[in-house]
């Protein structure tokens, strides 16, 4: 079975977005594993960061979740400040470089859900036509010559000829 052009295209984004996904989840592990006590340290007076933070000794998944919470946080920090889960003070005082980081990852992370969910409307709405090949595939000749002596049905609708429900070795058998 060969691919068009459009499913290529959407494999490719597809298999790109997926790997990319898996890269932003290695980095946040990365920089929970080596940079989760600064971030915890600098964010120690913000109500949210100080519950959620025993979700440091909660392996793999605690430590995404803590990231996530933190990226999050930074990304969005008025709508925190003003709700008081996040100090602002806390906020000056963080590191620059590890907020942009943060912040980027928190970003890219969202585009890359977004064309994982775009491209499963796109597949579940039926937007992707499949193209038919421009050359006709070669039909296939039954094996007794009384077939071609027959005359074709016309259709007009432009529906696929209906298969017969006998099966055809037992039509075959009938045919003799």
């Amino acid at each position: 079975m060969s691919l068009n052009l459009t499913d290529k295209i959407f494999l490719a984004v597809g298999l790109v977005d997926f790997g990319l996904a898996f890269i932003c989840i290695g980095i946040a592990l990365y920089m929970a594993h080596t940079k989760i006590d600064v971030m915890l340290q600098h964010l120690r007076n913000s109500p949210l960061i100080t519950t959620l933070s025993p979700l440091k000794y909660g392996g793999l998944w605690g430590k995404l979740m803590l990231i996530g919470c933190i990226s999050g946080a930074l990304a969005f920090p008025i709508f925190y400040v003003k709700r008081r889960h996040l100090n602002a003070d806390d906020l000056k005082k963080f590191p620059a470089p590890l907020k942009r980081k943060l912040v980027v990852l928190y970003w890219c992370s969202i585009a890359l859900l977004l064309v994982m969910v775009g491209l499963a409307a796109f597949a579940k709405l039926g937007l992707l036509k499949h193209q038919h090949p421009a050359t006709p595939l070669p039909q296939a000749t039954p094996p007794w010559p009384i077939a071609h002596a027959l005359p074709l049905p016309l259709h007009t609708n432009k529906q696929p000829i209906p298969r017969h429900p006998i099966p055809l070795h037992q039509l075959l058998v009938v045919m003799r």
